[in-house]
């Protein structure tokens, strides 16, 4: 493994406002918005009313999305050399951080102010400084990383390819650790004791369980089965549930963590993708229905089916 140079003429550009695009955004919070891959669109949703409050053509092919606060959102798209951000007050969208093409997933530190970012180019894991705009550090990573969690002090990275988690250090310096998980997995969830993990699984075995891995020796604990294809995760600290979607069945499940148990079953659209909320809702997107699942999680029942754009796939709230 090892750690890209980062030299200051030709890796920390970040570009200037000329490159920026207007949007049109919605005047006030609180709403969600939705990047479609059928269509190149952003669709923005009166997340009080239940509604569409505007639709606007998308300036790239968004692959993933993550709010930073006071209105801005960090977004990648494959096809793009830079980290996009997006200024809702401002109503633009414009190059953030300039690395390479192939970026995907996103995870936003919080605390720090930094962000991860994966680069399955180089199959490669970058940190960015947000209140810097600059690269702070690069480290390759195994085969196409999919998907990160974050503790106090570790960072893990799902390789896809490679079917394992790779552990490093926060400041991407140092490979602490690795160990095997199941065979093509897809989603990683950290629910404060165990590190969950999805997939599809082997060809001709598709994967119907979310496997528990013991995050500091890598020991399998547990395996639950869902639904086929259990693929994204959604859980926070207002809650001991936690949420798998599975694409493969249409449904996301309700895990309670104290007793690795599911709860409950709900169906929603066809082909979820991603599943996102906060402490009263979660939204689901449906990429092959075109439309966005709102779920109550007191009552864990769909409170409506929004009909969108086509092929709904990341989103982000704005609160």
């Amino acid at each position: 493994m090892k750690r890209f140079a980062i030299g200051v003429a030709f890796f920390l550009i970040v570009l200037s406002s000329c490159d920026e695009q207007r949007l049109e955004t919605p005047r006030e919070a609180p709403y969600l918005m939705a990047a479609h891959v059928k269509e190149e669109a952003l669709v923005f949703i009166d997340t009080d009313r239940y509604e569409v409050l505007l639709k606007d053509k998308s300036p790239v092919a968004i692959t993933e999305m993550v709010s930073i606060g006071d209105g801005q959102v960090l977004v990648t798209s494959k096809e793009e050399e830079s980290v996009m951000i997006i200024h809702f007050k401002e109503g633009t969208i414009s190059p953030f951080v300039h690395l390479n093409e192939g970026l995907t997933t996103l995870l936003y530190d919080e605390e720090q102010r930094h962000g991860y970012v994966a680069d399955t180019v180089n199959h490669a894991v970058h940190l960015i400084d947000v209140s810097q705009q600059e690269r702070m550090a690069s480290m390759e990573i195994g085969i196409h990383p999919v998907d990160f969690a974050l503790t106090n002090d570790e960072l893990f990275v799902l390789s896809g390819d490679e079917h394992e988690v790779i552990v490093v250090d926060r400041d991407l310096q140092e490979e602490l650790r690795a160990f095997s998980v199941v065979e093509r997995p897809a989603g990683l969830f950290h629910d404060g004791e165990q590190l969950w993990i999805g997939g599809h699984g082997p060809f001709g075995e598709l994967n119907r369980h979310i496997y528990s891995y013991d995050p500091n020796s890598g020991e399998l604990l547990d395996e639950i089965e869902v639904g086929l294809m259990p693929v994204a995760f959604y859980g926070d600290d207002t809650s001991p549930y936690f949420y798998v979607l599975c694409h493969g069945e249409h449904a996301i499940f309700q895990i309670d963590s104290r007793t690795n148990d599911v709860v409950d079953k709900l169906e929603v659209g066809q082909n979820p993708n991603q599943v996102i909320g906060n402490k009263e809702y979660l939204y689901v997107s449906n990429l092959d229905s075109d439309t966005i699942s709102i779920i109550a999680r007191d009552t864990f029942e769909v409170i409506t089916e929004l009909a969108v754009a086509a092929g709904p796939y990341a989103m982000v709230l704005e609160e």
